[in-house]
């Protein structure tokens, strides 16, 4: 753990926590979520998900960890499908389009401002078979959450996040040197060479 606490540093979770407010002052509809389609005038109560997400940092285990986060996926899916069951009579699934933009809203309403500390916790120390499917699907998804949440520029009111198209353009490296073994998902598109990869 002392590697992950060299690579992340006070200034990366008082950014984060700055990106998350910025985040929370622009509507839904600019961060990308169909408010007609997912509940119309009303208002979703997020805060099993919330809570979830903010429990993650009072676990040292990194299977703990993994646990709250998948949790938090669970609760998001409940309480979407748990609304339109209710409200319109029929169960409602989300597509991976729609998830992405109401999970970094949740993100950002959880206040997590150590995510990116917890998506390293867990790629540093989980056995990779325990990431195969959809945990290390979401453990991506959290990851390039915190990513696109840092690409909104606070002077830009308008600034709209990027779709799911910019979460699929992601890829994880493995950084290795003789002692030690750094993993981190960065931003991919067309034009990125291998010397961009290794300079980020």
């Amino acid at each position: 753990s002392s590697g992950i606490n060299a690579e992340y540093g006070q200034n990366d979770a008082d950014h984060l926590q700055q990106c998350m407010t910025v985040a929370l002052a622009k509507s839904k509809e600019e961060l990308g979520i169909n408010v007609s389609a997912l509940c119309g005038e009303e208002e979703l109560d997020w805060s099993r998900a919330v809570s979830c997400l903010q429990d993650m940092p009072k676990h040292y285990s990194p299977i703990k960890k993994l646990e709250r986060l998948l949790a938090a996926v669970n609760a998001i899916y409940s309480i979407v499908r748990e609304h339109h069951l209710l409200r319109r009579g029929k169960a409602r699934s989300l597509g991976a389009d729609e998830f992405l933009p109401i999970f970094i809203y949740v993100l950002a309403l959880s206040g997590l401002h150590t995510a990116e500390q917890e998506v390293m916790c867990m790629q540093y120390l989980l056995e990779p078979a325990l990431l195969i499917g959809e945990p290390g699907y979401y453990l991506t998804s959290l990851a390039s959450s915190t990513i696109l949440l840092k690409s909104l520029k606070f002077d830009v009111p308008a600034q709209v996040l990027p779709t799911m198209g910019h979460l699929q353009s992601m890829i994880q490296i493995h950084c290795t040197d003789m002692t030690d073994i750094a993993y981190k998902t960065v931003p991919v598109n067309q034009s990125t060479t291998t010397a961009d990869l290794l300079s980020s």
